[in-house]
């Protein structure tokens, strides 16, 4: 039953004695607790020590400050970072971040636990903490940070991966691709997607191409001789100087002839040499015809035509109108000659006899006693001087002859010619 009773003043006294003691003994012990705290503790607990502090600080009174953390500061407890300050790793963010990593947004960034570069490495490095130097080998000295590959070629004359291997000596410009493959033409002498092989000396100045279809080098300038076109691998047949592709002779070596030269000239060809199909040139003196197997038909015709076997010179004696050799005929020249020479004769017995008439007067009176054998003795010099006369006469006649005949050599000659 509820019924009001007023309260004495004894009791009034006793509860606001009570309530004066719980103010002072909870100031105090807000007092207390103040005391062992900092200006970083946000909230203390009842035991004396900060249950939060402001972010960046940790410990039981928050008076240490965490290190190298990032957004959401440390643990209160241990002061581990929740994470890292950009450019540092490690447990307690301790530690930096290397040097080489690829920077983002003005900041080296890298993973807590290896201090792997998030963000890859600067030029000229690799690996996952860009530990390693890429290959002086690789163009501009740039690699991949990954592997160390180098992506962006290799200098001049070097292949591979890592730039390690040489591009092979046939390349043009000394340049190859990654896979050893030649970037230009090959050079002089090589063939293939390398240019590592070498064009036989069979090749006209060794210069040769791998066709995509072949597995054997092209000459492109052809054989040299002796060699088979297209690929000069296959000798012709012998005597055979050049060939085609199916191996049948272009041309043979003197003195052969045929589809394979293995036929030998008409020993009547002029240089014992003959065309393609056997026939002479020209034929040797005494002989005539298409291959110079038939004599000439004149007898004493030193050559004739090869085509009908005309006579153009004689052995001995002038070439008539007819085509035939006949002795040298009298001319004016020769008449010319004798008639000269006879003079010469009478003139020259005319002035012996004379100056023997003469000397014969003179000694005529001292001679008297001798007569008959000074007679004898001038017959037998006048024989002598009609014999030496005998002699010139003939040996003029002679040389005017052989004149005559130089002479009319070339005339006749020139008529015979027009006639082959």
């Amino acid at each position: 039953m509820d019924t009001d009773v007023p309260l004495s003043g004894e009791l009034l006294l006793t509860m606001n004695i009570c309530a004066f003691i719980g103010v002072i003994i909870l100031s105090t012990t807000t007092g207390i607790l103040k005391a062992g705290t900092t200006e970083h503790c946000v909230e203390p607990s009842e035991s004396g020590s900060c249950r939060y502090c402001e972010r960046g600080w940790f410990g039981n009174d928050c008076n240490d400050q965490c290190q190298n953390c990032n957004i959401g500061g440390c643990n209160q407890t241990t002061g581990i970072c929740q994470q890292c300050s950009p450019g540092y790793y490690s447990i307690n963010c301790s530690i930096a971040c290397p040097l080489q990593c690829r920077e983002s947004y003005g900041n080296t960034l890298c993973d807590r636990e290896r201090g792997r570069c998030s963000d890859g490495c600067k030029p000229t490095w690799w690996g996952s903490r860009c530990e390693n130097n890429c290959s002086n080998h690789c163009r501009n000295s740039i690699c991949l940070y990954s592997d160390g590959s180098c992506h962006l070629g290799c200098e001049d004359g070097l292949y591979g991966i890592f730039c390690y291997k040489s591009c092979s000596t046939g390349c043009g410009n000394n340049t190859c691709y990654s896979n050893g493959t030649c970037l230009n033409h090959c050079n002089v002498g090589y063939y293939g997607p390398a240019c590592d092989g070498n064009c036989t000396d069979q090749c006209i100045d060794r210069d040769c191409v791998l066709e995509s279809d072949s597995d054997l080098p092209l000459c492109t300038k052809g054989c040299v001789r002796g060699w088979q076109p297209p690929y000069c691998k296959v000798s012709c047949k012998p005597k055979c100087t050049t060939c085609n592709d199916s191996g049948e002779c272009l041309s043979c070596e003197g003195g052969y002839w045929g589809a394979f030269c293995q036929y030998q000239c008409s020993r009547n060809c002029v240089n014992n040499s003959c065309n393609s199909d056997g026939s002479c040139a020209g034929c040797r003196d005494g002989w005539y015809g298409t291959h110079c197997d038939t004599p000439c038909p004149v007898r004493q015709c030193r050559s004739c035509c090869q085509n009908n076997g005309t006579c153009r010179r004689c052995r001995a004696g002038d070439l008539d109108d007819a085509g035939q050799c006949v002795s040298a005929k009298s001319s004016w020249i020769t008449v010319i000659c004798i008639t000269t020479a006879s003079i010469l004769v009478i003139v020259a017995v005319f002035m012996i006899l004379f100056w023997k008439y003469r000397r014969t007067c003179r000694t005529r009176i001292e001679q008297l006693g001798r007569r008959e054998d000074q007679n004898a003795h001038i017959e037998q010099e006048v024989g002598s001087f009609f014999l030496i006369i005998l002699f010139f006469n003939k040996f003029s006649s002679s040389r005017c002859e052989i004149y005559h005949n130089d002479f009319f050599l070339h005339p006749c000659l020139s008529a015979t010619i027009a006639t082959c």
